[in-house]
């Protein structure tokens, strides 16, 4: 039995679709985490010396 090629092409489509989602839910969640980490430090930092900016505290941490 012949197999049409726009067939075969969506079959190709549907399986790479399957096989992403799964990569997609991993970077989510490791965007999640990054995003919890980031926000930790940042409250350590405002923790540290309310009165400077995040990211000039950040630059100059002993801890990066």
């Amino acid at each position: 039995q012949k197999v049409s090629p726009l067939r075969n092409e969506t079959s190709i489509n549907e399986s790479r679709v399957i096989l992403l989602f799964p990569k997609i839910m991993a970077c989510l969640t490791e965007m999640r985490s990054m995003n919890e980490e980031y926000t930790k430090q940042v409250l350590k930092i405002q923790d540290i010396q309310p009165e400077a900016s995040p990211l000039l505290l950040e630059i100059i941490s002993k801890d990066s």
